[in-house]
């Protein structure tokens, strides 16, 4: 059985490289370019690339990036986006007014604080 000629060095049969030519295109499109956008603009050189060769080249560029950042956990996250308190800050607060000796005496304490700040 005969081998396959491999291509070496990230070129291809027509000795082109492939991640350089990518490279060049996200250079002159912007680091945000599509991986679609690249892609065709290659395939007018002639150069075929699949896509999940742009996206790691693009990876590696530090391109922008969808992936959500994680969640923050614990007490820094306790009031919600939209004004919703969590179940620990509740927790928190209902503590704070044992503490105070009643719910009356922590607002009273908190009017006074809010005026000192």
């Amino acid at each position: 059985m005969a081998k396959r000629k491999v291509a070496r060095g990230g070129r291809s049969k027509s000795g082109v490289n492939k991640a350089h030519e990518i490279r060049e295109q996200f250079a002159a499109q912007g680091a945000n370019a599509r991986p679609k956008d690249v892609i065709a603009a290659l395939a007018e050189k002639g150069i075929k690339v699949s896509s999940a060769q742009v996206s790691n080249i693009k990876s590696k560029l530090g391109g922008k990036s969808n992936r959500k950042v994680g969640r923050k956990s614990g007490r820094k996250a306790q009031a919600g986006s939209n004004g919703a308190v969590s179940l620990a800050a509740l927790l928190d607060a209902k503590r704070l007014a044992q503490k105070m000796g009643g719910v009356e005496a922590a607002k009273r304490a908190l009017d006074v604080l809010v005026r000192l700040q």
